[in-house]
């Protein structure tokens, strides 16, 4: 079986070989919709993906997420300017951005720094569509 997953592996698209290396979509964390789990050293190592590309993978996407242009296989380097590079990590800033309201009360934008197939993009997430999350909106 783990034969025929590196032939698959070999032959898919790297967002493909991320989401199945994280677990097929199951997720450690979910944030703004999108859900993340750990990209371990020996996988990253194994697909030649450098070790400053990132530690955490986008597995699922929707909502806000999916609205500001994130996908399946993305990799989180940092959410406000806090670096990311593990799943706790992730949820630590996650957390920061979430109880961080300015003078309005309003919770800040979120700034996601990515590597996209070994290409850094920064996603802009408005604090409108923050705030809509947290209400399940």
């Amino acid at each position: 079986m783990r034969r025929y997953l590196d032939i698959f592996l070999l032959a898919a698209p790297l967002p493909v070989m991320l989401f199945a290396i994280a677990g097929g979509g199951i997720g450690d964390a979910a944030w703004l919709g999108m859900k993340v789990d750990a990209l371990h050293r020996a996988e990253a190592a194994r697909l030649r993906i450098p070790a400053n590309a990132g530690r955490v993978v986008v597995v699922a996407v929707e909502g806000p997420a999916l609205s500001s242009g994130i996908i399946v296989g993305d990799l989180v380097l940092g959410i406000n300017g806090r670096k990311v590079q593990s799943v706790d990590e992730f949820l630590q800033a996650a957390r920061f951005v979430m109880t961080s309201r300015g003078p309005d009360g309003q919770l800040p934008e979120v700034v996601l720094t990515l590597n996209r197939l070994g290409h850094p993009l920064v996603v802009t997430v408005p604090s409108e569509w923050v705030e809509a999350s947290l209400r399940g909106v």
